[in-house]
């Protein structure tokens, strides 16, 4: 038996121990066919396909000929997914929508079946090109470009890892290839052998009249090396990335002339001590230095060592900074509590000598564990419930806090002490008791604001905060079966549900939950969800970092079905998908 089948798409590369295909010959199936540039559709050679069988870890591999056709032969029964690379081009998936994405949609394959004529169509990446000079307009030689892509989550814009370099040739000039599309932003960094010119050749009188050091002067060995550097910059030339210029490209587009310049900047110095509210010195501490306007930057933890509770940091870019302190218990048991500081200071290549931190006492959070329980008595023993503060903002990265666990007592009371400020929310979940899986979050406050689908601002000083925590074992359920075409079902697709409010998508959300598969016979369950409206979608291209991306959620839900749960409320919702030229269109036939 031989089927066809023609798919124009382009995804993300296979995940497996891939093998070479001559080695694992079990079975008499085949599939073959061609890979092609999408555009004008010319076959393309020495592309690398992959196959793999969807339940186990071990594929295949081949290289195509010079018409650029591939095939494995001696395939057993089974469900396989493929794909191809080729730079520059973006990785092929069978099944995907989007060019440079992944696909879960298998191919299925019969005992003894030969499979021909699959087509995967490639399209190039885009190309972002220019070139990088500095304060004088002259070449930035051996320089690094990153291009990083952004999102909006939650109606916050946020950038992620750099997705693609270049180095600077000795013109400046810089090519990036084979991105993806969407949103990028592009970074320069000046090389070592940049740094050591600015540091040792002075004799530029601009550069001079910008530091403030008067034509003339003996700046040679009076002058410090490292008080120069070339500051990171990012596109349109701003050494702040809350004011980068975004860059959009789409399949295949080239963006040339992407030119945008560094400039050279006096290092500061920062140093100040640690100090109790009462003025006594405390060495029992560490200090954190984060920038602010680059959340890609790790921070620099400083730990005071002395008697009088000082720290520093050196060689600091202008910007503006978070200082952070943080106190520890002494061993004499005075404090007994953490103890914290934070003050934002800019800096402007001026050194800012004695910074104070005084530190005050964190906040206490007193609360206890309430049930919604749908029989009397029914409830776990509150001795096994964890309770978790979930932090968020710049000391959440500066000392690893995002997080802080208690287990609440008999009595269903809990307490969490020297909390930092900043914004939190509040979870807690039922752990080693019978039937503890059938209890889930209901609601959580603290002082009676919503701490699950909202942060709550928690401040410094001896605050206590009120907090209750329910839980329920009546969940919410969305269930149903995904079927296509004429209703055979599929475990193809996977199933969002998100909810139709955007102010509860992003990060950490209650409300957004996926991707979930579905089984072989393509049943699906979604549990938990608190009551509300909600989008369902079945999608075969959605991966679990594209929930945090506002725009993608905005055009799942125009192929959505809209439905509505109340607390405790089961419901039952079939997918029927049509298979079409462009994809597939969800068609909704709901069973309640």
């Amino acid at each position: 038996m031989k089927t066809a089948v023609v798919v124009a798409i382009a995804a993300l590369a296979l995940q497996g121990a891939f093998r070479d295909s001559q080695l694992l010959v079990t079975g008499t199936g085949s599939i073959a066919g061609i890979v092609a540039e999408d555009a004008g559709g010319r076959p393309l050679r020495r592309a690398i396909v992959a196959l793999m069988e969807e339940s186990a870890r071990v594929g295949y591999t081949t290289i195509t000929d010079d018409g650029g056709r591939f095939a494995f032969t001696g395939l057993p029964q089974g469900r396989f997914k493929l794909a191809a690379t080729k730079a520059p081009y973006l990785t092929a998936s069978f099944g995907a929508k989007r060019p440079g994405r992944g696909s879960t949609m298998a191919i299925p394959l019969s005992a003894g079946q030969a499979i021909e004529n699959i087509t995967l169509k490639m399209v190039r990446g885009a190309v972002l090109a220019g070139r990088i000079t500095d304060e004088n307009g002259q070449p930035v030689a051996r320089g690094s470009v990153g291009a990083a892509q952004i999102r909006t989550s939650a109606g916050v814009r946020e950038v992620s890892g750099a997705t693609g370099y270049s180095a600077t040739d000795e013109r400046g000039n810089f090519r990036i290839f084979g991105l993806a599309p969407g949103d990028y932003v592009l970074s320069a960094r000046a090389s070592s052998h940049a740094m050591a010119a600015l540091n040792y050749s002075l004799s530029s009188a601009t550069i001079l009249a910008e530091l403030g050091i008067a034509p003339g002067s003996a700046v040679g060995l009076a002058f410090d090396p490292a008080a120069l550097a070339y500051a990171q910059s990012y596109f349109p030339g701003t050494s702040s990335l809350a004011n980068a210029t975004a860059v959009t490209v789409g399949p295949a587009d080239e963006r040339l002339g992407i030119d945008f310049a560094i400039a050279p900047a006096r290092l500061a110095n920062i140093d100040g001590f640690v100090q109790s509210s009462d003025g006594r010195p405390l060495t029992f501490a560490s200090v954190a230095l984060l920038p602010e306007d680059d959340y890609g930057s790790p921070a620099k933890v400083a730990n005071p060592g002395t008697g009088a509770g000082t720290f520093s940091f050196a060689g600091l870019l202008p910007g503006r900074y978070t200082v952070i302190g943080r106190g520890f218990p002494e061993p004499n048991g005075s404090p007994t509590v953490t103890r914290w500081a934070s003050v934002s200071v800019m800096l402007d290549g001026r050194d800012l000598h004695d910074l104070p931190l005084s530190l005050q006492p964190g906040a206490t959070i007193q609360g206890k564990v309430d049930f919604d329980a749908s029989v009397a008595g029914a409830i776990p023993a509150r001795s096994g419930i964890q309770v978790r503060l979930l932090a968020g903002g710049p000391i959440g990265r500066a000392f690893s806090t995002e997080s802080r666990d208690v287990e609440a007592k008999e009595d269903g009371t809990f307490t969490i002490t020297g909390v930092s400020p900043g914004r939190y929310r509040l979870k807690a979940i039922v752990t080693g008791a019978s039937g503890s899986a059938a209890w889930t979050l209901k609601s959580s406050t603290i002082d009676g604001l919503d701490a699950v689908d909202s942060q709550v601002e928690i401040g410094l000083g001896d605050v206590t905060k009120q907090a209750v925590v329910t839980l329920t074992d009546r969940p919410t359920a969305i269930s149903g079966t995904l079927r296509v075409d004429k209703g055979t079902p599929t475990s193809d697709y996977l199933v969002v549900v998100f909810s139709t409010n955007r102010a509860y998508w992003g990060a950490d959300s209650r409300r957004v939950m996926g991707p979930v598969r579905a089984s072989s016979d393509g049943h699906f369950s979604v549990v938990g969800l608190p009551a509300g409206e909600y989008f369902l979608a079945a999608s075969a291209d959605v991966e679990a970092a594209d929930l945090l991306d506002d725009s993608f959620l905005a055009n799942l839900a125009t192929t959505a079905i809209r439905m509505s749960l109340a607390d405790g409320e089961k419901k039952v919702q079939d997918f029927l998908l049509f298979r079409l030229a462009a994809g597939l269109s969800p068609s909704a036939s709901p069973s309640f």
